[in-house]
């Protein structure tokens, strides 16, 4: 007997009024403003408690898009855009798993969407999507509801086959060993281990009722269901599949004809005696949530592991049959595989390699040098890709450095033999942990200056330039280790209200604007002439830190006057000067200094540019005046002395290079054009502009991070 979810509201649980869904929305507003009392731990709360009231409540999701869309109307009215990206997230949230919308509300609700063209970015690209997504759902009740449930849950079907997986990735050096399996003990508690057939029956279920309304009979239905056999529950389903994809798919269709297939469908599955029982039924459907999507957790232990984990857990092998060199010792090949024999070894077409690059990398357009954020395409398009790997990670600086040099490193691999990309979508998201041990690691990161500890650079960009990422997410790095240490001294996690957990679900399907940071490349030469130059990426920030060292016969006195006199050491600098004009100017300086500081994180909204802010030391503090800095596309550090320095990148001891005479950063190329550009030269001789097919190609590369705005400027 299927387990399903219960359609109707338990005695013990009170429907949610549309005054108390008000309320709601009107606290998180107010938080937004600032005027909430609620404390930073508190931060992030009232969102999630609105939607834990919700999905108790299915019915209430269209009262819940009865009371968004007034607010919405209100601030478009006294034109407050800060509200309008939480509310029209809050607003879809609900329409997603609504299933008794009026038109009139369609309507509204839509109308609104296409205003929203008429703003700048990212208005108009959110709007244009969901404005496409309620059309869609107009013309075909239950699509929306129905499409994310088979890509999240990975429900096998012939007509929609996109499937999703969500990978969340956590920096073992912020959570001790107890903080880590409470932390996976959560991740596995909220997994329900239902089978497909049950997800199968919540899409019957939801999309009955969206197109049938009060004929639907939803009691029956279930009960309908529990008593066929899994084989019967999944002809069902992929019969109902066939018809919502081919409604959805044809522009202009008739919903009525939609409608009525889906009735036979209904009487099929109830069986003809319940037509008049099913007349007299009345009353608007009760609705179904959608489950959390398929969520793996890992710690980050090897460099590797991001490439190995998504191509276990997403079936990427099922595209391609399995290639066995000869004299294998693994025996004989299984029925349906492929061997080689002696055949000859094919090179990757260059359209494939264009276009996993061309699509993959976004760089900021010439005499630009804001960031760049929002969608890659049009939005609302459905990805060509059948599969989409949704990398969550939970750390500070230091995990998206390592992030930065995993996607290099993939980049690199897919550029000669692409294979990974080609067939999937890698989002990246990003949730900051804040340090739960801050004095752990303070022997190996001496060096670092106070006001350079905030280790959670990044994120505090994303949350200025989007205030409900700030809200939502940002608010969490705290939080996080507090929850995973309530639960190691507790011995219990919250299965019926995992709070990560829904976190991640809300983040992974709301954010899908992404922000744009460059990864720069650095080439790092050494003291020691025996020692072979390095090449590595940082994302974040780069230290240079010149080591004391006094002579051992010195004494204090004289050791004091020394440091006062010399300190540091005299290092040449060679950098091109960023510019809005875009005009690069190669300039160059020497001076002495203790210590550099290279960010590529603006600190305040009023330098968001997509350059290098380079800061010197003066022995005790960095400099951080406006005439200390410089604004640098590249910039070339070599020491005129006989010291060396050590170098640490993203703030990471475990990324620190040590004995170091010079380094060389500038923006990182993305392989797939450094490829293609070796293979034009061969017949464009003597060119120093970009010629043949890597004109068309991005030159640099950016590691997207998704938000739910993008940048707000």
């Amino acid at each position: 007997m299927l387990e399903l979810f219960s359609t109707e509201v338990s005695p013990g649980v009170m429907a949610v009024t549309e005054s108390d869904i008000l309320r709601s929305v009107h606290a998180i507003l107010r938080e937004l403003d600032g005027h909430h009392p609620a404390s930073q731990f508190n931060r992030g709360m009232l969102r999630w408690t609105l939607h834990k009231k919700i999905e108790r409540n299915p019915a209430s999701n269209c009262t819940l898009v009865r009371v968004v869309i007034k607010e919405l109307e209100k601030a478009e009215k006294a034109d407050n855009k800060l509200y309008i990206i939480p509310l029209i997230h809050t607003l879809m949230y609900g329409f997603i798993q609504a299933t008794d919308i009026p038109d009139q509300l369609y309507k509204r609700v839509y109308d609104f969407c296409t205003r929203l063209l008429t703003l700048p970015q990212p208005y108009c690209s959110i709007g244009f999507s969901y404005a496409n997504s309620v059309k869609t759902e107009r013309s075909t009740p239950g699509v929306l509801y129905h499409r994310l449930l088979a890509s999240e849950q990975n429900l096998k079907n012939d007509h929609y086959t996109y499937q999703e997986r969500v990978f969340v990735f956590a920096d073992p050096s912020l959570f001790s060993e107890e903080m880590s399996a409470a932390l996976a003990e959560e991740f596995e508690s909220a997994d329900i281990c239902r089978s497909q057939s049950s997800y199968m029956c919540d899409g019957i279920l939801h999309i009955m009722q969206a197109a049938l309304g009060g004929s639907c009979c939803t009691r029956r239905l279930g009960r309908a269901l529990q008593s066929k056999e899994q084989d019967m529950i999944e002809l069902y389903f992929q019969e109902l599949v066939a018809i919502v994809e081919q409604s959805a798919e044809d522009v202009g269709g008739n919903r009525s004809q939609y409608v009525e297939k889906l009735r036979q469908l209904y009487l099929t599955i109830t069986g003809p005696t319940t037509r008049a029982f099913d007349e007299s039924m009345t009353g608007a459907p009760s609705g179904i949530s959608i489950p959390n999507p398929n969520i793996s957790f890992h710690m980050w232990n090897e460099d590797t592991l991001l490439y190995s984990g998504i191509e276990r857990d997403l079936p990427l092998s099922e595209m391609l049959p399995v290639i066995e060199e000869p004299g294998s010792s693994k025996g004989e090949p299984e029925q349906g595989r492929l061997v080689r024999k002696g055949g000859i070894k094919m090179k990757p077409s260059i359209t494939d390699t264009i276009a996993s690059s061309a699509e993959e990398t976004v760089t900021c357009p010439p005499g630009k040098l804001q960031r760049r954020s929002g969608s890659q395409g049009i939005s609302g398009s459905r990805s060509q890709r059948q599969y989409t790997a949704r990398v969550v990670l939970l750390g500070d600086d230091r995990i998206l450095g390592k992030m930065a040099k995993a996607y290099y490193s993939i980049r690199k691999r897919e550029a000669r033999r692409p294979f990974l990309l080609p067939k999937m979508n890698l989002h990246i998201y990003c949730i900051p942990v804040c340090n739960s041990q801050p004095g752990s690691p303070s022997t190996e990161l001496e060096y670092l200056s106070a006001e350079k500890m905030d280790t959670c650079q990044l994120a505090a960009y994303l949350g200025r330039a989007d205030p409900w990422y700030e809200s939502n997410i940002n608010s969490l790095s705290h939080m996080i280790p507090k929850l995973a240490k309530m639960n190691c001294c507790s011995g219990k996690t919250s299965a019926a209200n995992p709070f990560l957990v829904d976190i991640i679900s809300y983040y992974v399907r709301m954010g899908q604007q992404p922000v744009y940071f460059c990864i720069y490349s650095v080439k790092i030469s050494f003291s020691c002439l025996t020692k072979e130059a390095v090449e590595d990426v940082f994302l974040t920030q780069a230290e240079i830190c010149i080591p004391e060292s006094p002579s051992a016969g010195e004494n204090t006195l004289t050791r004091k006057r020394n440091m006062t006199e010399s300190f540091g050491a005299v290092l040449s600098v060679t950098y091109k000067k960023a510019s809005l004009s875009n005009r690069e100017c190669e300039k160059s300086l020497t001076l002495r200094t203790s210590g550099v500081v290279i960010n590529a994180i603006p600190s305040c909204t009023t330098e968001d540019f997509d350059c290098l802010t380079i800061c010197f030391s003066d022995g005790l503090k960095v400099k951080s005046t406006e005439d200390s800095k410089i604004r640098a596309s590249s910039i070339k550090i070599r020491s005129l002395e006989q010291k060396s320095f050590n170098v640490c990148f993203d703030k990471d001891h475990r990324r620190v290079y040590k004995e170091v005479s010079s380094i060389e950063v500038s923006p990182c190329l993305d392989p797939g054009f450094c490829l293609q550009k070796k293979r034009d030269t061969k017949f464009f001789f003597g060119e120093d502009q970009n010629v043949g097919l890597t004109q068309y190609m991005p030159k640099g590369l950016s590691l997207a991070i998704n938000t739910f705005a993008g940048i707000i400027r």
